[in-house]
């Protein structure tokens, strides 16, 4: 099936994030949003779906050399490829309910191929991620890792449900691992440095997110944004202030950025501005507040 001969493309989440991805992230090591191989792609933080580098988009099925089941037995034809085309949100208007149904559909066939049902797994588990479905993520990233352990972008959104659900220890080997396999790649970079700032580590923290913003693309705004609120933990205003600034003249639409501004206009006693910034953050993404305490942890937020 054409469908099946998609090439895999290395993306910017939202980690997500896109999200979609997302921030954090979706899907591609981004060219992180990073999406899978079940993914050669590999998520932001948290991407959302309005910031690329925030989620990881999902990478698309290959064809398998191995021979397909009976033609008795195989679903119908037509019906699998609109399921892939669902699970991958290649279709119009397709919400995170029915790729996860679509996704869910196709693994529960018990029919494709090792790589094909990593790719499903990644991208429900994506798709849950982004829902703030944390457990449930975990568990669809952990079985796609089984299928394929040298997934950079599976590992990055492991990493990132792990430090949600308090596991920073862990989500750190996760993303050393996939700086490994994806050596300099923003988002991983951007990430670790997070997480490494919240297991205490200072120095070589900064050091993560200074290398993650001078490796990142240009349409690549989260490791900004990470070094940004970072930052704004430190009480260090007047950077912060600046790496925002730049996220949003690349991205206007950056939801993350929005929220950490309204922390700036919140600080500084500007109420209206602020509520302005938090308004169209949520219109952009409603879980954008949930998904800065996920990254940040609890605090930052007034």
């Amino acid at each position: 099936m054409p469908f099946l001969l998609i090439c895999l493309a290395l993306l910017l989440v939202p980690v997500a994030g896109s999200t979609q991805p997302t921030p954090e992230a979706p899907a591609a090591l981004a060219p992180l949003s990073a999406a899978p191989t079940a993914g050669a792609a590999v998520a932001a933080e948290a991407p959302s779906p309005a910031q690329a580098p925030m989620a990881a988009e999902p990478p698309a099925p290959t064809a398998e050399a191995e021979p397909p089941p009976a033609a008795a037995e195989a679903p119908d034809v037509d019906l699998r490829q609109a399921g892939w085309e669902t699970c991958l949100r290649q279709l119009p208007d397709v919400t995170s309910a029915r790729a996860i149904s679509a996704c869910s559909w196709l693994i529960d066939q018990h029919r494709e191929a090792p790589s094909n049902l990593a790719v499903a797994l990644f991208t429900r588990g994506n798709e849950r991620r982004l829902l703030g479905q944390h457990e449930a993520a975990l568990q669809d990233f952990t079985a796609a890792l089984a299928l394929v352990p040298d997934d950079a972008a599976a590992l990055l959104n492991r990493a990132i449900v792990r430090r949600a659900l308090g596991d920073r220890a862990r989500a750190l080997v996760d993303l050393n691992a996939a700086l490994k396999l994806a050596p300099g790649n923003a988002n991983v970079l951007a990430n670790r440095c997070i997480t490494r700032r919240r297991l205490g580590e200072g120095d070589p923290a900064l050091a993560d997110c200074d290398a993650a913003v001078a490796q990142a693309e240009p349409q690549n705004g989260f490791p900004l944004v990470a070094r940004a609120g970072l930052a704004l933990r430190r009480g260090m205003e007047r950077p912060a202030a600046a790496d925002i600034a730049e996220v949003l003249r690349r991205i206007p639409e950056a939801d993350k950025a929005l929220r950490l501004r309204a922390v700036l206009h919140a600080r500084h006693g500007e109420a209206a501005a602020a509520r302005a910034d938090i308004a169209a953050a949520e219109a952009l993404n409603p879980r954008v507040g949930a998904e800065i305490v996920e990254i940040f942890g609890a605090g930052l937020l007034p």
